[in-house]
Order: C-alpha cells, then structure tokens, then sequence
C-alpha cells in the first residue's frame, strides 16, 4: 500500500496515546507502521532531499499538528510527569553573577568602597512544576523546590595575595518562580522569572584577610530571568 498521508496518520496516533503513558518517537512510529502494514521497503522510504525517512516525517507533522490542538502533549527533557498538572522538573544551568560589596569607613574619614566577587555557578535545580490547563496555544506554571550550586569560581583554596575576602564553592538553597509557554507549532517559547535564597553562609573565614573577620556572614539572593525554547 502507499505510505498514508499524516491526515490519516492522526487518529490512530491519538489511539496510541490514549493509554495516558509515556512513549518515545520511536515507539509511535513503529506502532503506526504495524497498524497500516508497511513493508520494509516502504519503512525505508526517503524523501526526496534524502535527509528522512518519509514515514517517520509525516508521523511527525501528525504529531506537530495535534500538539497545536492540544490532543496529544509530548514529554519535555528533564520532567517527569506526576499527574497532568504537576511535573518534577530538573534542568542544570550555568550561571554568571556577581556579588557586590559596599563598605562604609566612619572615623577618621567617611567614605565609601565598592567591590565585587565574580561567580560561576554550576545551578543544579529540582523542583515542582505546577501546571494551570492549557488554554487554546497557552499555559502558565508556577515554580518551588530545592538547589545545589557550585561555584566554579570560588576562591577558597586562593593563595594570592591580592585576594580580599574568600568565599566557599558549595551552596544549597530554595527557588520560588512562575512561567508562561506559548506553544507554537515547531516549539514551545516559555519566558521564566525565579526568586533563588541561598541558605549556606558563603564567607569563607580566612585569619589573614582582616576584611573576613569584619563580615559575620555572606548569603547569595538572586533574581533569575530565563528564557527556555522546546521543540
């Protein structure tokens, strides 16, 4: 028989997804080959580019196009769903921020100093993402749950004389956020805004720094603004 167009395609992958699990690509296309009894020859169709196999391509735009209609919703890299609303979520990050310190001289001369610590964090989040309906080509979520960091640039094992205060590389905190995603018929666009609280005390206490000894404590707040493209 000819390969079927993905009109034709739709409804029996809405079958195929209607047992509410999670399946990969693969396991669709293969699932469909079966249903409308291709050959091996007609599986190994190409198109005319030469770059895909015909029949997983129009599975695909099958899938693309359902999406859009929100009949079917493809897995996300680094989520597992626990119900349809809620996700546990866990996607590393790199981070560039910087930590600044002002300090304020009295006696004998009043006056002020700046100085800055530069950081890059390895940003290893879990969280729970809590996911509104989908309504039409949108959605909105809101974000809790834990972090590790590990700071790349921290200067605790420093032996440089110049070095003023030192800060220590692990830290371990809570992040609270909300997200959008828009859902457009090759990705998902998800603008992101998290609140991140460092909960370890980041001052690495040194006896010949005099500086550290005048600081009681060193914690990280960050205001995170990310955004995440999905295909």
């Amino acid at each position: 028989m000819a390969i079927p167009d993905y009109q034709a395609m739709m409804l029996p992958l809405l079958r195929f997804a209607a047992d509410g699990k999670e399946h990969t690509f693969r396991e669709a296309v293969d699932s469909l080959a079966n249903e409308f009894n291709l050959t091996e020859e007609e599986r190994s169709q190409l198109l005319p580019s030469g770059a895909q196999f015909i029949f997983p391509n129009r599975v695909g735009w099958a899938r693309t196009y359902m999406n859009k209609a929100a009949l079917i919703e493809s897995p996300r890299r680094g989520n597992l769903k626990i119900t349809n609303f809620i996700d546990i979520r866990f996607v590393p990050s790199l981070e560039f921020s910087e930590k600044r310190l002002v300090f304020e001289y009295g006696v004998p001369n009043d006056s002020t100093s700046t100085r800055s610590i530069e950081s890059i964090y390895m940003h290893l989040p879990l969280q729970l993402k809590f996911k509104s309906e989908r309504i039409k080509n949108f959605r909105f979520y809101g974000l809790l749950g834990g972090k590790f960091d590990y700071d790349l640039a921290a200067n605790a094992r420093s032996h440089r004389p110049d070095e003023f205060l030192k800060v220590s590389p692990v830290d371990l905190g809570y992040e609270i956020g909300v997200g959008f995603e828009f859902y457009n018929p090759n990705f998902i666009f998800s603008p992101e805004i998290k609140l991140s609280q460092g909960l370890l005390n980041q001052l690495h206490p040194d006896a010949g720094l005099p500086l550290s000894n005048a600081i009681q404590s060193l914690h990280t707040r960050t205001v995170i603004i990310s955004i995440h493209l999905e295909g």
